[in-house]
């Protein structure tokens, strides 16, 4: 059975239930109450009220008035005091007026007097001559470079004297007799060198360090009056001429002192002789530049150390295979520091020049230069090595 059918059938049931049955349930009205009214007017109302009232009725008597209340005295108010008369101030004394500046009194400008023009122009001073950059003697020499470093400058050997690591003098056979019979030798001098390396910027430039400043045009001046001639003082008497000093004589000669010179001499280089003279050609600057910077590649310097403020000078012997020998390595010198400080220089020093040899196996140098690189001195220089 379907569901809308049925709920529309219960309501229309429910609807006609309601129908048939609501008014049994209701109940039946109440009768009304009803009064009758007549209308009348004010007059007979006015009537009927003065008919209703009995006539002895006595009248209303009015109240008595209560007494007003006595109010009692209020007692005057205490007049304020007067405040204190306040004391004024005293009047500010007035300050003086200030005195007015004296007006500096104008002194007339004095006359100046024309002067007469010149139309001749005066004579300019000499102008003075510039001086040339290389002749002036205010500037500073400029450094000759050489081509190697070393602690003292060698100037430039003459152009005939051999280039050596040692300077030796040139030894020629005498026709004196001698006791030991001396070899003829050239003249040789160690290389030209320097304290620096002189660079671009340490040479001075040759410029002027001042200019001379141009003049200014002259003005021309007013001619001055021309001073009296004043008489002129009669000339000083000529002195005296005075004797000439006659000329001392030349010192004579010491026969006996050259003598003696001479035998020095020749005993001087008769020992000179006895010591063995290197053969061969010195060194190139390049081979002792090479030589120099494959030691200092193995160098090492603690800067935090005292050994670093010590310059020391190490000698060593090579064999020709450029081999160092051990036994040979020697401090020559030693300068700054105490003992321990050039005892760890010399020692650093030593490393460097062993670890190189060890590195490189030897040195190569050039084997027909051997009397000439056989036995080496070197300086070491924390500030920058040179190689002597």
């Amino acid at each position: 059975m379907n569901t809308g059918q049925t709920i529309s059938g219960a309501v229309h049931l429910g609807l006609i239930g309601w129908l048939f049955l609501g008014g049994l349930f209701t109940s039946a009205p109440q009768p009304a109450q009803v009064s009758p009214v007549t209308l009348i007017t004010e007059a007979e109302f006015a009537a009927l009220e003065g008919a209703a009232q009995p006539p002895g009725a006595a009248t209303e008597l009015s109240q008595p008035e209560a007494p007003a209340p006595e109010l009692e005295p209020q007692a005057p108010a205490p007049e304020p005091e007067a405040p204190a008369p306040t004391p004024e101030p005293p009047a500010p004394t007035p300050e003086p007026a200030p005195e007015p500046d004296p007006v500096p009194e104008v002194e007339p400008e004095p006359v100046v007097p024309q002067a007469e023009v010149d139309d001749v122009a005066p004579e300019l001073p000499p102008v003075p001559e510039q001086v040339q950059g290389p002749d002036r003697p205010d500037l500073e020499p400029s450094p000759e470079a050489a081509p190697r470093v070393s602690p003292e400058p060698v100037a430039r050997p003459e152009e005939d004297v051999a280039v050596d690591i040692e300077t030796r003098p040139e030894v020629a056979p005498s026709d004196a007799p001698a006791e030991v019979q001396q070899d003829e030798q050239e003249a040789a001098a160690p290389e030209r060198s320097t304290t620096e390396i002189v660079t671009e910027a340490d040479r001075p430039s040759g410029a002027p360090t001042s200019s001379v400043r141009p003049k200014t045009r002259p003005q021309r001046q007013a001619e001055a009056p021309e001073p009296e001639a004043e008489p002129e003082d009669p000339q000083p008497q000529q002195q005296a001429a005075q004797p000439e000093p006659e000329p001392e004589p030349a010192p004579q000669q010491n026969d006996d002192a050259i003598d003696q010179a001479l035998a020095e001499a020749l005993g001087a280089g008769g020992s000179e002789a006895d010591a063995p003279v290197r053969q061969g050609p010195p060194l190139s600057a390049a081979e002792r530049e090479g030589l120099r910077l494959a030691v200092q590649q193995c160098w090492v310097v603690d800067p935090g150390s005292p050994a670093a403020q010590v310059v020391v000078t190490l000698s060593f012997s090579l064999d020709r295979d450029g081999q160092v020998q051990q036994s040979t390595l020697e401090m020559a010198s030693a300068q700054g520091g105490d003992a321990a400080a050039q005892r760890a220089a010399f020692d650093a020093a030593r490393r460097a020049v062993l670890r190189c040899n060890a590195m490189q196996g030897g040195f190569a140098l050039p084997p027909e230069k051997y009397d000439s690189w056989r036995d080496i001195e070197m300086t070491f220089n924390p500030e920058r090595m040179r190689n002597l």
